[in-house]
């Protein structure tokens, strides 16, 4: 009953702001609580919130959040099923809502130290292992998508989304899962693009961006790693020095 007096607020534009962060803050803590629950149940709000976030692209980032969170913690529990709500998520959603929401289902797994609710701590932690491996499976897919995202104008903030994005997926452990060089070039190109310039909205996510693929890049890419950075050019610290990320 709660969960479809929340819906009908958020899908109504004109319900005051505080209302429908009330309602959407609903929605995610009652699917925290779906994160065990039988699949049917799961794919059914899972739905639900597909179709808000399909009509609320307009919301607020802090309604947007709490929806996007709502979102993954119905879809951990079908693992399953994440390819499919993955390919669905960046084909069907718009950019934006697609971006906050692969970054924090990768961040969410990322933070968790055990999954499920039943069987042993050391079962719980081997369910978890099995989600991380099931999520890293849809990596190269996402990379790709990423790939095609680095490369379009965007609106505002839409470079400092996709290097969140890419961030979280590449700390998951997830570079293995690359297709190709061109995807890992176009996405060192926008992180280099923007740390040229110190007062770019994306220059903090850049610079982690780089510190992150340095740090979890496979030894098998770290050769094409080296060709995308002289691809995209040298590029300077805010102090005017030439940096050169291999260089001892």
């Amino acid at each position: 009953m709660c969960w479809d007096v929340a819906k009908q607020v958020l899908l109504d534009s004109n319900s005051p702001a505080e209302v429908q962060l009330f309602a959407a803050q609903t929605l995610k803590n009652r699917a925290r609580l779906c994160r065990t629950a039988p699949l049917q149940q799961c794919q059914a709000l899972q739905h639900d919130v597909l179709g808000v976030l399909a009509q609320r692209s307009d919301a607020l980032p802090q309604l947007m959040k709490q929806l996007c969170l709502a979102l993954v913690d119905l879809s951990l529990p079908a693992g399953d099923t994440l390819p499919g709500l993955i390919s669905h998520v960046t084909g069907a959603l718009p950019a934006t809502t697609a971006l906050l929401t692969l970054e924090y289902m990768a961040e969410e797994v990322g933070l968790m130290t055990h999954f499920g609710l039943g069987g042993s701590n050391e079962e719980r932690v081997e369910a978890l292992m099995e989600l991380k491996a099931r999520l890293r499976g849809c990596a190269g897919g996402v990379f790709s998508w990423l790939s095609h995202q680095a490369k379009q104008p965007g609106p505002p903030g839409h470079a400092a989304r996709v290097l969140a994005c890419f961030n979280a997926w590449t700390r998951l452990g997830s570079l293995q899962a690359l297709q190709n060089q061109d995807d890992l070039q176009a996405l060192v190109g926008l992180a280099l693009t923007h740390l040229r310039t110190p007062e770019s909205e994306a220059f903090e996510a850049s610079a982690d961006a780089l510190s992150e693929v340095i740090d979890h890049c496979p030894e098998a890419w770290l050769s094409a790693l080296q060709v995308c950075v002289f691809v995209c050019g040298r590029f300077r610290s805010p102090s005017g020095a030439i940096d050169d990320v291999f260089d001892p």
